[in-house]
């Protein structure tokens, strides 16, 4: 069996956005293949610490399960990313 790997970390505000998808992941559906509707998120700031993102308000957990495609496509925008770019950059859109 093998795993499907993890998408690459988004520059982010002073940091990463980490935007996953797979059956080990908090998205839907929880398959290694999309389209997807959710994902799981987690911000991490310039030094790697997880920090919640007021955006998607409190959270009990290092990352966000199961939040929108169209919260991360706002919050993509919101931060400048193109269609075109973010189409690149969510997995198996």
């Amino acid at each position: 069996m093998q795993i499907k790997p993890l998408n690459p970390l988004i520059p982010f505000k002073d940091g990463d956005l980490s935007v996953q998808a797979s059956e080990f992941h908090y998205c839907t559906p929880r398959h290694d293949k999309g389209p997807y509707h959710s994902y799981e998120v987690a911000y991490f700031r310039g030094d790697g610490t997880f920090s919640e993102l007021r955006e998607l308000g409190m959270t009990d957990d290092q990352v966000y399960a199961n939040v929108s495609k169209a919260d991360v496509l706002n919050l993509l925008e919101t931060e400048g990313y193109t269609p075109s770019q973010i189409r690149k950059l969510l997995p198996d859109e």
